[in-house]
């Protein structure tokens, strides 16, 4: 079964540089997974707002997807961004797991560590890694001042109407019995109304993750 896996990260690992830094003047930058199974491209749409789209064996899987950050002070990494510098390096080291269904892990990725500058002059260090199975990434929060966010604007622009897996986005109970539907199909606000849920209120639709798809084609995906 062909499983990708997205996701924002906390890892904080030391790499080694493996490829030549692009020049901050560019506006589009690539990067591959390992084998090459992944191809995610990363750029600045006209509104200067960081976008990125992703590739399983050159099919699109995630169409353009916005990102940044709203903070309830203003100074939002939204628009108005411009890259200031890229590199690009690998991991590829083992883990022992105290338990599981194996005890050694391989964790082998390249990454690509962007740094972006907003319109108020705030640098915005974003890492993503690419794996042969998964998309990570993440944002870095500088430590110059106190911000308070206020709503994280990560997009994952599905290619299809998948069929999904998922229980509603219940806080106090993850024990709910899983739904198979389509993605446009998803109504967590059903299970609500009929009083499943411990929370008296949800967001709409939300749902809890992992969530599971599955592509016309065959392709897993888990966000």
């Amino acid at each position: 079964m062909n499983l990708i896996r997205l996701s924002l990260y906390t890892l904080a690992i030391c790499l080694t540089v493996s490829f030549t830094s692009c020049t901050a003047e560019e506006s589009t930058h690539l990067l591959s997974s390992p084998e090459g199974t992944l191809e995610l491209e990363v750029m600045l749409d006209s509104e200067g707002s960081p976008a990125y789209t992703l590739k399983h064996k050159s099919k699109a899987v995630l169409d353009t997807s916005l990102l940044g950050i709203d903070f309830s002070a203003g100074d939002d990494w939204l628009k108005g961004m411009s890259i200031a510098s890229v590199s690009y390096h690998t991991v590829d080291e083992q883990w022992e797991m105290p338990w599981g269904e194996q005890r050694n892990v391989m964790n082998r990725a390249n990454e690509m560590r962007l740094t972006l500058t907003s319109s108020s002059g705030d640098e915005v260090p974003m890492h993503f890694r690419l794996y042969e199975d998964g998309l990570a990434f993440r944002y870095g929060l500088g430590a110059a001042h106190e911000r308070t966010i206020a709503a994280e604007r990560s997009e994952f622009n599905l290619t299809g109407d998948h069929t999904c897996w998922w229980i509603p986005g219940d806080w106090d109970i993850y024990e709910h019995l899983y739904t198979e539907s389509s993605f446009k199909g998803i109504d967590a606000i059903a299970k609500r109304d009929h009083g499943n849920l411990a929370q008296t209120y949800i967001p709409e639709n939300a749902v809890s993750t992992p969530v599971t798809m599955k592509t016309a084609d065959g392709l897993y995906l888990s966000f």
